[in-house]
């Protein structure tokens, strides 16, 4: 499964991001839910445009300026590695919860302890930095979120 984070925001507060999901594509949907109709399909590897809507659902547009052709699951699709960063846990806690969204109603899929090094990336909503950064694994796909206060970026 692919991922959804907000990097290489353009101008119109889209990120760009690549098609990716084990079945080799996405359906891109009219509405957000997977029983929505089909609008069309885009195979793996292939370059869209999101900007995230508050939800699990992202809108999706083929240019960072284009009109937007529908919604996409946010674990459909993966980033480049051009704007990633190390992040490394600070929490006073000793460790932090990794979300299923940026949010903290949503479940917690893993903790990572003080000191961890991860690989991730600020989320963006609406074209403005949020205060989560993307979790990423070591294929450059999503995997949660962290609150940016329970960590830092590795100079």
């Amino acid at each position: 499964m692919g991922l959804v984070v907000a990097i290489g925001v353009s101008a119109q507060g889209r990120c760009k991001g690549f098609v990716y999901d084990t079945d080799g594509y996405v359906n891109v949907r009219k509405g957000m839910s997977s029983s929505s109709d089909i609008v069309r399909q885009m195979d793996n590897n292939q370059t869209l445009y999101y900007s995230m809507t508050g939800t699990n659902w992202y809108q999706v547009s083929l240019t960072p300026a284009g009109k937007a052709i529908g919604y996409v699951y946010w674990n459909r699709i993966s980033v480049s590695g051009e704007d990633l960063l190390t992040y490394v846990v600070t929490d006073a806690d000793g460790y932090t919860n990794v979300r299923k969204g940026a949010s903290t109603k949503t479940a917690i899929v893993k903790t990572m302890n003080k000191g961890k090094e991860f690989i991730g990336t600020p989320v963006y909503v609406g074209g403005k930095q949020s205060h989560w950064i993307g979790v990423l694994d070591e294929n450059q796909r999503l995997i949660g979120f962290v609150y940016d206060t329970k960590v830092k970026t590795v100079d």
